[in-house]
């Protein structure tokens, strides 16, 4: 079976209730579960690192110390304009503790940034989704990329 594992670097004020996981997550790993040929091949996992409140120092060696990046075929991460500046640095210490799949980036901060750009910005992904995570996650589990770096959009094939 396949594993996942989705890093996401959210948001979350536990004084206002805010929902765990953050709708975004719930939302894509709901229709990614609810696929039943992925669901018979596939296990999503899902790591949570909150960005909450500005400014609070992210100490990634303890962060991903919850998870063994080795254990997974693809690890995918969210890149918005606040945790920007700590994704290569997350995906360079998950290859540290032995990742060897295919790094996979969405979000906004993927979708915003030209095709061509992407892998100077980040050179160690292998896919950028752009557009709807959920359907394009979909279409490139489903699908796949031999060519990396991959661009998938949620338009499917």
């Amino acid at each position: 079976m396949e594993k996942t594992l989705f890093i996401s670097f959210d948001i979350i004020r536990k004084d206002k209730g805010d929902p765990e996981p953050s709708y975004t997550m719930a939302s894509l790993l709901a229709f990614l579960k609810n696929d039943a040929e992925l669901a018979g091949r596939m296990e999503f996992c899902h790591l949570s690192i909150n960005c909450w409140p500005p400014g609070r120092t992210i100490d990634l060696e303890t962060e991903l110390a919850a998870c063994d990046p080795a254990r997974f075929d693809y690890i995918a991460l969210s890149a918005y304009i606040w945790n920007d500046y700590l994704v290569n640095d997350s995906i360079a210490l998950l290859r540290k503790r032995g990742f060897r799949g295919a790094i996979i980036l969405g979000g906004c901060q993927i979708t915003g940034i030209a095709d061509r750009e992407l892998p100077g910005k980040y050179p160690d992904a292998q896919v950028f989704i752009t557009g709807c995570g959920e359907q394009a996650l979909k279409n490139f589990f489903h699908y796949g990329h031999e060519a990396a770096p991959a661009f998938v959009s949620e338009r499917a094939g």
